[in-house]
């Protein structure tokens, strides 16, 4: 196999063996070539092809096993088009374990930021913040911040976060349900709390999810901000 010209060794080759993945030719947990066939494969330095491999495994893409080799990793791929399925939904229909723990629920007045994300008028500015952590199979994956209109939800604090979802929650005790999300996706990297709960170092690479949720009245109700860990989970997106 060569490598075009028109890009540099690296790029190329990390690309090549991206492909590979997005295709299935190398299916998860299946062992990959060893640095030195892809070095000949590829006709690259077993340098090039080491260096390529180490930010394949840094990007959650590839895993390593001491004595074994390096294999595919096995990441849950979750769907970001319409009909709306939550993350959760979507990883549990596959058979993926997904449990959750709370962290905390606090009242507060709002900060301008979210104040003015929620459209909040002044003299009524008073919000849930709620803050759960997510485990995928046993291991944590994501953090939830979850912005809510307290006038909405009387009496929120009273009800179980980590047995219902929260839009079955607000569905079935107030009748708030969603007609329309807008969602921003961005990189970001972990601190140090974030870090600790999520059982990595500070300063690993993140994917946050940002979701404004409106109800029928074309009024927003939610703000949740999503942080991932990119080496446990995949997100794909349709239109």
């Amino acid at each position: 196999m060569s490598m075009p010209a028109n890009k540099s060794i690296h790029y190329s080759l990390e690309e090549q063996l991206r492909e590979r993945i997005r295709a299935g030719e190398w299916a998860p947990d299946m062992a990959i070539p060893s640095e030195n066939e892809l070095a000949r494969q590829y006709n690259v330095s077993r340098m090039t092809a080491r260096s390529v491999i180490t930010q394949l495994v840094g990007a959650g893409l590839l895993y390593r096993i001491p004595g074994k080799g390096t294999f595919v990793s096995n990441r849950p791929t979750v769907e970001r088009s319409g009909p709306y399925t939550s993350i959760r939904e979507q990883l549990q229909m596959q058979g993926r374990e997904v449990t959750t723990k709370f962290l905390s629920l606090e009242e507060i007045d709002a900060p301008d930021s979210i104040a003015k994300i929620l459209s909040l008028r002044p003299d009524d500015k008073r919000i849930y913040v709620l803050r759960l952590i997510r485990y995928l199979d046993g291991e944590p994956f994501c953090l939830h911040t979850c912005h809510f209109r307290a006038s909405m939800f009387p009496n929120f604090a009273e009800h179980d976060f980590e047995s219902t979802a929260c839009r079955q929650l607000l569905k079935e005790k107030y009748g708030v349900d969603r007609n329309t999300v807008d969602e921003t996706l961005e990189t970001t990297v972990a601190s140090f709390s974030e870090a600790s709960s999520l059982g990595i170092l500070p300063g690993h690479p993140l994917l946050l999810l940002c979701s404004l949720v409106y109800g029928q009245d074309n009024l927003p109700y939610e703000y949740t901000k999503i942080l991932f860990r990119g080496d446990k989970i995949r997100l794909s997106f349709h239109y």
